[in-house]
């Protein structure tokens, strides 16, 4: 009868071990698809980004006739005023999203974007998205 009120309370080396396992795959998991899903909200960023200046390089090139020399342009010229064109002054053509040090745009990857002011293209120098 003293055997039956004797039993130990405690954890054995194993289940801890065993636990230990379990909680450590299951974060294992979770870090995977953590990484998956912010690769796949910086690929949507970038689109987005990117449709965004292209659209403000097109709108510089229809008020002022040609592409802006830089991409700085964009968020540091203003909109012509009401009288001249019927668009609301004081705005910029872009806001920037995140700018580096020298004021160049910066993609969701923290690299700069490349521009071509001859053809007005732009893209990103993130290597995998040189072709978006």
């Amino acid at each position: 009868m003293e055997q039956i009120f004797n039993k130990k309370k405690a954890f054995t080396v194993f289940e801890l071990l065993l636990v230990a396992c379990i909680v450590f795959m299951l974060v294992g998991i979770f870090l995977a698809y953590a990484n998956t899903t912010l690769a796949v909200a910086r690929e949507v960023s970038l689109r987005n980004e990117l449709g965004n200046i292209r659209m403000a390089v097109e709108h510089y090139k229809i008020v002022n006739g040609e592409y802006p020399q830089e991409l700085k342009d964009l968020y540091k010229e203003y909109l012509p005023d009401k009288a001249t064109v019927n668009i609301l002054s004081g705005q910029v053509y872009l806001k920037p999203f995140r700018v580096s040090q020298d004021q160049e745009l910066l993609d969701p990857y923290r690299n700069l974007y490349c521009y071509d002011n001859t053809l007005g293209r732009v893209w990103s120098s993130t290597i995998g998205f040189e072709g978006w």
